[in-house]
């Protein structure tokens, strides 16, 4: 798993994990409501959300997408830096996070990506 940070003032926001094989169905995201996003929320993070590739055609052109790539990434947010530390402990130590991660990144295209973000200064994600 590769992680790239940014720093801020205010608390980190991740996201993760990247690209799957095939379209993301109901099935993934049962398995995102049912086992990921607990185990996050245990270990202290605020899901943000969990979002998909839109399969629809482009209908503003203006707005560059690209199109063929399956996509399924979750957000969560943490109050400062020391707290996503925490949480990383936390789930790397969970049993429920092991298991979760196990049939989840059997439907990744390649590794797993976790981006640690930094809210911009006008962001509502700020804490």
């Amino acid at each position: 798993m590769r992680v790239r940070a940014s720093r801020s003032k205010g608390g980190p926001v991740s996201s993760g994990p990247g690209s799957v094989r095939q379209r993301a169905d109901a099935a993934r995201s049962a398995l995102f409501d049912s086992a990921v996003a607990p185990a996050l929320a245990a270990a202290g993070a605020r899901v943000i959300g969990h979002y998909v590739t839109e399969t629809q055609a482009n209908t503003y052109p203006r707005l560059p997408v690209r199109e063929g790539e399956n996509v399924s990434v979750w957000l969560t947010s943490f109050p400062n830096d020391d707290a996503y530390a925490r949480a990383q402990v936390r789930l790397f130590a969970s049993a429920a996070w092991q298991d979760a991660m196990a049939r989840w990144n059997g439907g990744l295209a390649g590794a797993p990506e976790v981006l640690k973000l930094a809210p911009t200064p006008r962001s509502l994600l700020r804490s």
